[in-house]
């Protein structure tokens, strides 16, 4: 859904990575399934920023991450069920990084924006970007 929303919405220039949770990355481990989004993981998204430099070579803005983060949590703080295997995750998101990502990627012009966008957003006259 993000991934059509960034895409097919918004018309962002953009990467998203499947990777090792950060945690289990500083403890040296490694254990992403085969199949990109199945067990634990953390799905990255990156935004180009054009001030930085072609696509090709610039380093990206991260925006958001959304992780699966297994068994390691619920074991660390002793958390339980009755019956059966229990996983935590969590998700970290930034609005500012993302309307930075889309201003620097269409500009501050209302024309150049995608049409669902302008239709969207209520300017006033006192609106104004400096």
């Amino acid at each position: 859904a993000l991934t059509k929303f960034y895409d097919g919405v918004l018309d962002l220039e953009f990467k998203k990575f499947w990777v090792t949770p950060w945690f289990l990355a500083q403890e040296g481990k490694k254990i992403l399934s085969e199949k990109e989004g199945e067990g634990v993981g953390t799905y990255d998204y990156e935004f180009w920023l054009p001030w930085r430099g072609p696509r090709e070579t610039s380093e990206y803005l991260e925006t958001q991450n959304l992780s699966n983060n297994g068994d390691k949590y619920p074991k660390g703080f002793s958390v339980k069920t009755q019956k059966g295997e229990l996983w935590s995750g969590c998700a970290g998101f930034s609005f500012e990084r993302l309307i930075c990502s889309f201003l620097s990627q269409k500009g501050f012009e209302a024309k150049n924006w995608p049409a669902e966008v302008r239709d969207r957003v209520e300017f006033t006259e006192d609106l104004k970007f400096a």
